[in-house]
């Protein structure tokens, strides 16, 4: 052989020797631009699952606190004393409890969706919904009515107590005498079966039994001081 064809041999050689580095190189670069895209599809699937997730979580602890807010609708408006003052007081409420009417229906519509696969929580929650209208139109119900007994009462009271300059409701209040003598006279039977329904209500749709131990396996964390919070004097 002589040294032109032994250069050639070893250009040919050469060559293809860098051919395959030059091919491994590139199958190396594309598996790794493979194995990049993998791992950033799986990222952002992950990420996105755990945000679906996170977000379904959050959907069902706003509905845990709509419902358990049933009860402390109720709550803001006692001692009991403040149902027998009829329209007299504070409307807000009134307001407060017509717009939780609303919420609670529409929340229980959002709950029967994410809820499809268990009928148990879906049965609780329309229980409690149900039971919380009726109370609820009692209440307002109440409310009206006891304008007229709670003025009745009023009057028996300013009358009985007038040498003690009792004139005003503001008055009423700040003499514990007559502030009984009115919550006596104002004490109607509607106003006493409300109540104990109302406090039924709070210790048996709303119980821990009955409401929380439902909503424990789809809630990691249930907040322990929100419904449990208020009690009825």
């Amino acid at each position: 052989m002589d040294y032109c064809e032994l250069a050639t041999d070893q250009f040919l050689n050469s060559t293809f020797l860098n051919t395959c580095v030059l091919g491994l190189f590139s199958l190396l670069l594309v598996v790794a631009t493979i194995l990049i895209a993998w791992y950033q599809y799986r990222f952002q699937k992950n990420s996105h699952e755990q945000k679906l997730l996170l977000d379904r979580e959050n959907r069902i602890l706003d509905i845990y606190k709509v419902f358990a807010d049933c009860g402390r609708v109720f709550i803001t408006k006692y001692p009991s004393v403040n149902l027998k003052l009829g329209i007299l007081q504070n409307e807000s409420n009134v307001k407060k409890q017509q717009e939780h009417r609303s919420l609670v229906c529409n929340t229980f519509g959002m709950a029967k969706l994410i809820f499809k696969s268990d009928p148990v929580i879906i049965g609780q929650l329309e229980k409690i919904m149900k039971r919380f209208l009726e109370l609820n139109s009692r209440e307002l119900q109440v409310i009206l009515t006891q304008r007229e007994v709670f003025m009745k009462a009023f009057e028996q009271v300013r009358a009985a107590f007038a040498d003690k300059g009792v004139a005003t409701l503001q008055d009423v209040w700040l003499n514990q005498e007559a502030l009984d003598m009115l919550n006596k006279l104002a004490n109607t039977q509607d106003v006493i079966e409300l109540e104990r329904d109302i406090e039924a209500f709070w210790n048996n749709e709303l119980s821990d039994e009955n409401f929380d131990k439902y909503f424990e396996p789809y809630i990691s964390k249930i907040p322990k001081n929100g419904k449990k919070s208020a009690k009825i004097s």
